[in-house]
């Protein structure tokens, strides 16, 4: 007997691009007149995830955002480039795309703060599965989407490289 797959979208394009543009609506109210803001999309999907936000952000705002990657799967501390745009005056927005155990955005939270202290910290994620290992909570969720262990969730990217559709699937 072989093992069965079944995926199915919970979230399409529209309904992605609408979640997008209400967390983008919820950080430019939680900005408060910040205007020192740097976005930080935890690697590939989480960058690509960051730099729609970015877009969006910088619609609303009228400002240029500082948009970088940050790898938190190792150990490196942050590139000059990155931690020179951390200081006291810092809104710094960690992005990804779905957040799970919290290893990997909690990685990213001890590489900022290992670098400076911003003024404030916060988190947004497409989609919130649950199952924590760590306390790491999201400020900014799209979607929230308790899952099971068997079940793996996974944004899908348009060929501009966009979040266009959130995949579920079974094993």
């Amino acid at each position: 007997m072989s093992d069965s797959v079944i995926s199915e979208y919970i979230m399409q394009s529209g309904q992605l691009n609408r979640a997008l543009k209400r967390l983008s609506m919820q950080i430019v109210e939680d900005l408060k007149g910040n205007n020192d803001i740097l976005v930080l999309g935890l690697n590939t999907r989480g960058f690509a995830t960051a730099q729609a936000f970015t877009s969006l952000l910088e619609g609303s705002l009228k400002i240029k955002i500082n948009c970088f990657p940050l790898d938190a799967h190792n150990s490196d501390p942050l590139s000059k480039q990155v931690s020179d745009h951390i200081s006291a005056d810092t809104y710094v927005l960690l992005v990804d795309d779905v957040l799970f155990s919290g290893s990997t955005m909690m990685n990213a939270i001890r590489k900022v703060l290992d670098s400076n202290n911003p003024k404030i910290l916060r988190v947004a994620v497409i989609i919130d599965r649950g199952h924590r290992r760590f306390p790491v909570q999201p400020d900014f969720v799209g979607l929230n989407s308790p899952t099971k262990f068997q079940e793996h969730i996974e944004v899908e990217f348009n060929a501009e490289g966009a979040p266009s559709k959130v995949v579920l699937t079974e094993y």
